[in-house]
This record gives C-alpha cells, structure tokens and sequence, in this order.
C-alpha cells in the first residue's frame, strides 16, 4: 500500500515532531509552520516545572519509605530466579502489544505484518521518557505512517489503544478494590457502586466501535469511509489480548514482589488492583513522562496497606526497573528476529540468483 495524501497532509517523510504536531494540532500537513502560542509556550513550561515537582516529590517519598522501614530487607537473600521470571513475563506482556496493534491496524482496514508492528510497538516503547506526555504517541504514529497507513487510521488507532488500556485498567480496579480501601477513603462508598461503575466501563469497551465513528467525526472532523466501521471481532480479540497483558503484568509483580522476600503472601485479587491502579495514576500524569515516579508512588501507597513499607517501596522501584528491563529485552529480541529474517531471506535469493 503507497502512502499517499489521506486528507490529513502528506507528511510520511517528515519527522518525528512533524508527527506529533500533526496528530495535536488537526491534523495540519508538516510544511505548515506553526508558531507556539504565549500561551503554549507558558503550559509547557508549566507540564516542566510540574514534572519536576512531582517527580522529587515521589522520590523522597519512596527514599523515606526505605530507609524508615524496620530492616524487613534483606538483600543478600534476594531470589535472582523470581526475578528473572518476572523480567520474562513483562518481556512477553510487551510483544503482545505489537499483537494487539496489528489487530487495531487491521480491524480499521489496514494490515501490516506481525513483524513490523512488533518494530514500531517496542521502538515506540522509549520516547514515552522524554519530556512531553506525547513523544511515545508520537513515535508510534511516525513509524507506522513511514510504512503506507494513512493519517486517519493512525489517530484513530492510537485512541482506540488507549482507550482499551485505560478502560480494561478501570474495570479491573473497581472490580478487585479490596475492601480495606473501601473503607479508609474520607467518605462512604457502595460495593454496588464500584460494580456500577465497572459495568458503565466494560459498556463503554463494548461501544468502542460505535465511538470511533463519534472520535473521527466530531473530533478529527474526518469523511473517510475507511475507518468508520472497524470490525468489533477484531478489536474484541485485541481487547482480550490487553487483558492477557494484564495479568502476565500482574503475575510479574507478584514474582517481583517474591524475589525480595519469601515470607510475603498477597492473594492475586490486591496485586493486580495495585497494578492497574497505579498504571491508571500514570496515565493521568500526563506531565510526568511515562508517570515516572507517580507509579511508583502510587502503587508503594497501594502496596504498604499488606506489605512493610520499606518493602512495598522497594517493589514499587525494582518492579519499574523490571518494566524498563523488559522494554529493552522486547526491543533487542524483535530486531534480532528482524536481522535473523532479513539475512535468510538474502541468503535463500543468492542461492536462486
């Protein structure tokens, strides 16, 4: 498929930053130079200057939490093997994310190979710690309009990505919240209400095809026939995946959380709300890049509720390095696969030629 003019300016040749003002700022074709603003440049410098705050905030503490613990670390009995599981599980959690945006790309009319899109899911992985809430959306959308996917479907993609992240995250974090956080919040809330809440979520997942055709025409003010009626089979099976993805996430911080200490038992239900929680409170940092610190923060909070609080701190730290880790492994795996194709494929034509 050659990538041409979809309405949205042809700019599959520009760079990176083009991209993301073109997917922020309407849509507008990279040759058109826009001046930020007074305004702009100020709340800029503000998501800054809040970032900072935040992220030294979250740092001391996580560091106080640490170091007033009540010497429940032991780092010389650290299980190296739990941990190694945990790196492996959150390695697969992230190639399925490249699964799951082939199945977008497809259910919207266009198709790449698994190859490719494993590519731009784990390249895309590492702008999300620059400066700047938008380089990872960015990143995703500039590599996959250099491979023919119109503008469109780009942005079209990338909201339903999101939109199935965020609200599967809701829907389990309303579902599992244990009952001990019901009842420490200042004021009173139903089971029923949080279960109402969670089904007004899974409702909205369900209407996640219907709400495309609302996203493309009242908000990127598109007519393109292409995307308005992506197949719900398909996006279904993407949303199943993410949900898998979940629970691989999940299942790694609990071995995280077993490889500093042995003694240590938390049922799956308060791990993987922890885990959803704190990924929620990431996303809504859209200040902080890739919610560094506010992750932490949180789920240490979440964590320190069943565990020590030097050791829940602990976790909420090595379980980032894990996810880093795992970014770097997921990235390193799909260009060796990438490299170990390309060179059989040249090797079988020179044995034809």
């Amino acid at each position: 498929m050659k990538a041409g003019n979809d309405g949205g300016g042809d700019w599959s040749g520009g760079s990176m930053g083009d991209t993301k003002h073109a997917l922020l700022g309407g849509l507008a074709p990279s040759g058109v130079e826009q001046r930020p603003t007074r305004r702009a440049v100020a709340w800029r410098w503000l998501r800054r200057i809040a970032a900072l705050a935040v992220l030294v905030a979250t740092s001391r503490y996580l560091w106080r939490a640490m170091a007033g613990g009540s010497g429940h670390l032991d780092w010389q009995s650290l299980d190296l093997m739990p941990l190694a599981s945990a790196v492996a599980l959150c390695t697969v959690s992230g190639l399925l994310g490249g699964w799951v945006w082939q199945l977008i790309l497809s259910a919207l009319g266009h198709r790449l190979s698994l190859s490719d899109c494993e590519f731009i899911h784990t390249a895309s992985a590492f702008p999300k710690y620059l400066p700047g809430f938008a380089w990872q959306i960015a990143g995703k959308a500039y590599l996959t309009r250099r491979r023919g996917v119109p503008t469109d479907v780009v942005a079209v993609g990338l909201a339903l990505e999101f939109g199935g992240l965020v609200l599967t995250s809701a829907v389990g974090a309303l579902l599992l919240a244990p009952s001990t956080a019901i009842s420490s919040l200042p004021y009173t809330i139903p089971r029923w209400t949080l279960v109402g809440l969670a089904g007004f979520g899974a409702a909205a997942l369900v209407a996640l095809p219907g709400l495309v055709r609302f996203y493309q025409l009242r908000i990127l003010h598109s007519v393109s026939a292409s995307v308005l009626r992506p197949r719900a089979i398909v996006l279904g099976l993407a949303l199943g995946i993410v949900c898998v993805a979940w629970g691989l996430l999940s299942a790694s911080l609990g071995l995280t959380i077993r490889s500093l200490s042995s003694e240590a038992s938390l049922t799956p239900g308060p791990v993987v709300w922890a885990m959803m929680t704190s990924f929620m409170a990431s996303y809504a940092a859209v200040f902080a890049p890739a919610g560094l610190g506010v992750r932490e923060s949180v789920l240490a909070a979440l964590l320190s509720a069943r565990l020590p609080s030097d050791l829940a701190a602990v976790v909420a730290v090595l379980s980032r390095l894990v996810f880093v880790t795992s970014e770097i492994l997921a990235f390193a795996i799909v260009s060796v696969a990438r490299c170990g194709v390309h060179w059989i494929s040249k090797r079988s034509i020179a044995r034809l030629g």
